[in-house]
């Protein structure tokens, strides 16, 4: 009987951000913090949304094969989150750049890593069973809801639902933080 093997790190990979507000810091270290379900409030126009671009990079890479779900409410707002996307992307070499997927809607990475972008609201005549359409049958780690006051909270828990992810696309246990 052999033990299955958990990954705890991958290799270090140097990155030279900007320097980061107070707000961005905290933002950047979520991954750290013990709670599962993070609240981020913030002054209007405090670059809390650069905070989260430049911490999803750090979890796509520190994490190998981690699955984020990224989204807003309306199809409209996900213009927002791709501007945030390519403003943030810029102080990353192109060797670690990820590829759009459009069939996937993601931002796939070279280790494997997944950045899912997504609305969450549904067409007015689905079922309220269709409300989980979106991310219904998806292992993710994490969750980052922009404005999440403009969605429904049943969407909320359903999210919350799917953080589960405990092993790479390769099948490998790993320990992967859970947070919405």
């Amino acid at each position: 009987h052999e033990e299955s093997r958990v990954i705890d790190q991958p290799p270090a990979i140097e990155i030279n951000l900007p320097p980061l507000t107070g707000p961005q810091m905290a933002i950047f270290q979520i991954d750290e913090r013990p709670e599962r379900c993070i609240d981020v409030e913030g002054a209007p126009r405090s670059a809390k949304s650069w905070g989260i671009g430049f911490w999803i990079w750090k979890l796509a890479y520190k994490y190998p094969g981690i699955q984020v779900f990224y989204c807003r409410y309306k199809d409209d707002d996900l213009v927002t989150l791709r501007d945030v996307w390519a403003k943030v992307s810029v102080y990353f070499p192109p060797y670690l750049q990820p590829k759009w997927n459009s069939s996937d809607q993601s931002w796939d990475f070279p280790n494997a890593s997944r950045v899912l972008l997504s609305s969450l609201r549904v067409s007015e005549g689905a079922t309220a069973a269709a409300i989980h359409g979106k991310y219904k049958g998806k292992t993710i780690a994490v969750v980052i809801i922009e404005e999440a006051q403009e969605g429904p909270w049943a969407n909320y828990l359903g999210l919350k639902e799917r953080l589960s992810q405990s092993k790479t696309p390769a099948g490998e246990d790993f320990n992967y933080p859970l947070k919405i």
